[in-house]
């Protein structure tokens, strides 16, 4: 069935698509273009999108990992769960743990957990507001995370601490890196395929190797080509050595072939990567590094989900390049007098469609993968 259809038979749709221009108009309001070409932050619109998006997200009853992430939360009173046999990470257990120091409500328990990532979330957009379109990244990151964050909750959090690794890190406050990705780790241990890009960057940016260039560039491509055709190998073998407990079985068994989507997801990065190029603040720029080696790892991982399904969870551990690259990217070719970005507006328009088109799809059942079913309140 098609969104349009979707949109005037599901009542959850149309909430969704609510939540979704709503909040974006929000977000394109925190930031103001004078007549002088100046932009001023409003954080007061800033603070109401916020607050918009946290009721709709700490008070859903959505999700069919719900009511297991509130089981946990009830049996991680004493700092200890035997659930999922002792396979959820500590450093969610106790975050569990000390919000028990607060309430025994399970309900109230899970809302404190959303509401920690959702304001993680926009502290990091926050701390690059002078350099990014907070409208750009805030619709993006409901466009492609927000929804999903309803039921994958632990990864989705995980996934925020790595969110604002990245803020801090173009912050030039990379002494918070590795306390972070170990905050993250004991949250979900998916994110330690965030430490590969990250530790990519280094090497090929930061390290002494970097005098080697084009040596060490090739290394990284050809460690990236043998994960790209062992890895479901080596993720096959150790679930059949017994990672996981059976939990991931079901996602191996099928594989699916890649298609027009992934053309379609990864075009406007390369694109825009393409024509920052040109633009000599952006090429030499941490930023511009980052977004390379993201871009690269995100782009072969997507291409490895296509036989592990459950790697599409992953995404929002690579998520940079859509919320930080193309925001900043969008907001210096606001800049008309720039002779390197040329239509502008018109790419502007484009990335706001094209992040449409990827909230429908997701939304809509046409690529969901968040289980995110009917909208509703929960029942205080």
């Amino acid at each position: 069935m098609n969104y349009l259809a979707l949109l005037f038979e599901d009542i959850s749709i149309f909430y969704y698509t609510l939540i979704f221009l709503l909040a974006s108009k929000f977000a394109f309001n925190a930031q103001y273009k004078t007549v002088n070409g100046n932009i001023v932050f409003r954080p007061h619109w800033f603070l109401i999108c916020f607050l918009f998006l946290w009721v709709f997200f700490a008070f859903n009853d959505v999700g069919s990992d719900l009511p297991q992430y509130r089981l946990l939360f009830d049996e991680s009173k004493d700092g200890t769960s035997t659930y999922g046999t002792g396979l959820v990470e500590i450093g969610y257990i106790y975050l569990n743990y000390i919000i028990h120091l607060f309430t025994d409500n399970a309900i109230y328990g899970v809302a404190i957990i959303r509401t920690i990532q959702l304001a993680i979330v926009f502290f990091s957009f926050y701390l690059l507001r002078d350099n990014i379109s907070i409208g750009y990244a805030v619709t993006a990151y409901v466009a492609l995370f927000y929804f999903a964050s309803f039921n994958i909750l632990r990864s989705s959090l995980a996934g925020a601490i790595c969110i604002l690794n990245i803020s801090l890190l173009l912050k030039d406050k990379s002494i918070f890196c590795i306390p972070l990705m170990l905050l993250s780790f004991f949250i979900h241990r998916s994110s330690a395929l965030f430490v590969i890009p990250i530790l990519s960057y280094f090497i090929l940016y930061q390290s002494p190797l970097k005098k080697m260039g084009k040596v060490v560039k090739i290394a990284y491509v050809a460690a990236s080509v043998f994960a790209l055709v062992y890895g479901a190998s080596l993720l096959q073998h150790f679930v059949d050595q017994g990672f996981g407990a059976g939990r991931f079985d079901d996602y191996l068994e099928e594989e699916q072939t890649v298609g027009i989507m992934f053309i379609f997801v990864y075009a406007p990065l390369f694109w825009a990567l393409y024509k920052s190029y040109k633009i000599k603040s952006f090429r030499n720029s941490r930023l511009y590094k980052l977004t390379f080696v993201f871009l690269i790892f995100e782009c072969f991982v997507a291409l490895l989900s296509y036989k592990v399904g459950i790697l599409t969870r992953a995404d929002i551990y690579f998520s940079m390049p859509i919320l930080m690259f193309i925001p900043a990217f969008l907001r210096q070719g606001g800049n008309s007098t720039n002779p390197n970005i040329r239509g502008s507006n018109q790419w502007r328009f484009v990335i706001f469609l094209y992040l449409v088109i990827r909230f429908a799809i997701t939304t809509s059942g046409i690529f969901k993968v968040s289980m995110i079913d009917n909208f509703h309140f929960i029942n205080l």
